[in-house]
């Protein structure tokens, strides 16, 4: 009799686990988490783009006026998408 409650209660805690596993996934979250893996996406190239610059930077390739500008440049563009995933990872 007690393994039977015993079995009862652990199976009741594994389904009651489980059980968002199985729920459908909205559209609206997949269409969120299609987003925030694009705006991932962009913020790693910017990052790769301006590891470029301070690279060519260094090389000599570039003014110091054009690495300034550039940088500045990028790393706006890239707290403008650190501040759009963050808004949607809130949602």
């Amino acid at each position: 009799m007690e393994i039977l409650l015993i079995f009862i209660l652990f199976a009741g805690s594994i389904i009651l686990v489980a059980q968002p596993l199985f729920k459908p996934v909205s559209k609206a979250t997949k269409t969120i988490v299609i987003e925030l893996k694009n705006l991932e996406d962009q913020k790693l190239a910017l990052y790769h783009q301006i590891k470029q610059i301070e690279l060519e930077s260094e090389l000599g390739l570039l003014t110091e006026e054009d690495y300034s500008s550039t940088r500045f440049r990028l790393k706006t563009e890239a707290s403008g998408l650190i501040g759009q995933i963050n808004e949607l990872k809130k949602k």
